[in-house]
């Protein structure tokens, strides 16, 4: 008798190719976040609401919900548990390699550090191969939303600090 296909998919080895750093944060870990950051700009306390951040209607509403996550995130550190969470729920659906997405400009524009965040982002990665064996690697966005100079300037800091870094 052949094993059920939701099974055999279960247990195939994966590799996830598109997922944003950002876009993938556990709605607990957002609710963390705004603790921790005394973040009131939005009323975090509903789990039911925050949730309803994560269930995208449309592309527009990722962004949106993005830009409430990003304004939440106030330290570099921070990245370290958001990407250890985000791989391992990748390891949980037997995923084996990931290559992540990260919108670095968006975070240096309001004032954390490129290198910094990337420390803690490879720091997350090595604790989850570690743990679960995922391996991850970078595309960092340029966000064209910032003109040339800026997307020239964050090619220089990519360069400077590129450690896991595939693509940009």
């Amino acid at each position: 008798m052949s094993e059920p296909s939701e099974r055999l998919i279960e247990r195939m080895p994966k590799a996830e190719h598109h997922i944003h750093i950002v876009g993938s944060i556990r709605p607990e870990t957002l609710r963390w976040l705004a603790s921790e950051n005394a973040i009131t700009m939005i009323d975090l306390s509903d789990p039911e609401k925050v949730r309803a951040l994560f269930q995208y209607q449309d592309f527009e509403h990722f962004i949106d919900s993005y830009s409430i996550i990003m304004r939440c995130i106030r330290r570099e550190s921070q990245f370290e548990r958001i990407v250890y969470e985000m791989l391992e729920d990748e390891a949980k659906q037997n995923v084996r390699y990931v290559e992540a997405s990260f919108s670095a400009p968006d975070h240096v524009h309001i004032g954390l550090n490129y290198s910094g965040m990337l420390e803690a982002i490879n720091r997350g990665i090595e604790r989850t191969h570690f743990d679960f064996g995922v391996d991850c690697n970078l595309k960092i966005d340029l966000v064209r939303d910032y003109g040339p100079e800026a997307g020239m300037k964050h090619l220089d800091l990519i360069t400077e600090s590129r450690e896991r870094v595939v693509a940009n």
